[in-house]
């Protein structure tokens, strides 16, 4: 009966903070799905050079991603680290990374492209 008394007395979870619990979980899901629709993709057969053998291709992208893929990171965590230090709400703070990480996935791509245009690469039209 001790145990009964204890959880009745406990102050309850307002409906309102479930409510705006609910619509931050909602938000952050929808950001989550439009980051992952929207994030461009490296597609390996876009990518043409007729002045370099295959396999010099296949090189030159290995390094090209490796080199998008570190400063598409460095730049992430630049930003998500002043983010950290700037946000005191946990909410506000995680639409902020999903943001930022969007962001840098769109640098990445920027980054990959201008690098496989500097070794003579053009994109092929309808990739």
């Amino acid at each position: 009966m001790q145990n009964a008394r204890h959880f009745k007395d406990a102050p309850r979870v307002k409906p309102a903070f479930r409510r705006v619990s609910a619509r931050i979980g909602v938000s952050l899901l929808l950001c989550a799905a439009i980051a992952a629709c929207a994030a461009p993709r490296l597609e390996p057969a876009r990518w043409e050079n007729p002045d370099r053998p295959r396999a010099d291709w296949k090189v030159d992208r290995a390094q090209c991603l490796a080199f998008a893929d570190r400063r598409a990171g460095e730049e992430l965590e630049i930003r998500t680290g002043a983010q950290r230090r700037k946000s005191q709400t946990p909410s506000g703070g995680s639409i902020r990374r999903l943001l930022a990480a969007d962001d840098a996935k769109r640098l990445r791509a920027d980054i990959f492209r201008a690098c496989m245009e500097a070794r003579g690469y053009q994109e092929r039209p309808g990739g």
